[in-house]
C-alpha cells in the first residue's frame, strides 16, 4: 500500500492545468472524455477533438496528507475534499476502478459525434434499454417518453417511467439502445 489519494476540488475547466501543476507532489489521475465533433462558425465547418473531465472539477491525486496545505496554494485549486479539516481519502478500490476503465493516457471514453452511429433516432414511446456498466441505471428497459435535442456534451434529457412514476434524467447517448419503434396509431 503507498500513499493515500487525495480527491481535489478545482475551477471550472481547470482540471488539466491542476493536474499539471500537482505532478510534483505526486502521481495525479485525471480522467477525462475525449469527443470529436463538427464545429460550424461562419461558412466554413470543421472537425475538433476536446477533452472534457469525467468528474467535473475534481481530480485525484497521490500525495502525504501532510502536503494538504501545499496542495491548496497551487493556483486553481479551489481545495482538497475534507471533512472537518481532516482530508478525504479516496479508496484505492474506486481508483483501481477509475483505472480500470480509462486507457493509458486517462481517456475513460472516445465518442465520434461526426459518425451516425452516435446519432440518437429515439421517439416517443420507443422501448428503450439503458446500457451503461458499473451504473445504477444499467439494464432498465422503458418507454421514452421526451426527448430534448442532443446537447453539446452527447447527452438527451429524457423521462423515463420507473416503478410508476416518470423521472427525467440526462444520459449520454452511446448508452441508451432503441429495442422498439414506437408506431403510428
Amino acid at each position: 500500500m503507498g500513499l493515500p489519494w487525495l480527491a481535489i476540488y478545482s475551477r471550472p475547466s481547470c482540471e488539466k492545468a491542476v493536474a499539471k501543476k500537482l505532478r510534483s507532489f505526486g502521481a495525479v489521475m485525471y480522467p477525462f472524455i475525449r469527443e470529436t465533433r463538427r464545429v460550424q462558425r461562419s461558412r466554413r465547418s470543421r472537425i475538433e477533438t476536446v477533452e472534457r473531465a469525467y468528474f467535473p472539477r475534481y481530480l485525484f491525486s497521490q500525495a502525504p496528507a501532510h502536503q494538504m496545505s501545499e496542495i491548496k496554494k497551487v493556483d486553481d485549486v479551489c481545495s482538497v475534499v475534507n471533512c472537518h479539516g481532516v482530508p478525504f481519502l479516496v479508496p484505492d478500490e474506486v481508483v483501481e476502478v477509475i483505472r480500470d476503465m480509462a486507457d493509458e493516457d486517462g481517456c475513460m471514453s472516445s465518442v465520434d459525434f461526426t459518425k451516425p452511429s452516435h446519432w440518437f433516432r429515439g421517439k416517443v414511446g420507443s422501448r428503450v434499454k439503458i446500457v451503461w456498466p458499473n451504473h445504477i441505471m444499467d439494464g432498465i428497459e422503458t418507454c421514452l417518453t421526451a426527448v430534448n435535442k442532443l446537447d453539446s456534451r452527447g447527452e438527451v434529457s429524457v423521462f423515463l417511467r420507473l416503478l410508476g412514476s416518470e423521472r427525467g434524467v440526462s444520459v449520454p447517448v452511446k448508452v441508451v439502445r432503441l429495442l422498439a419503434e414506437a408506431t403510428v396509431g
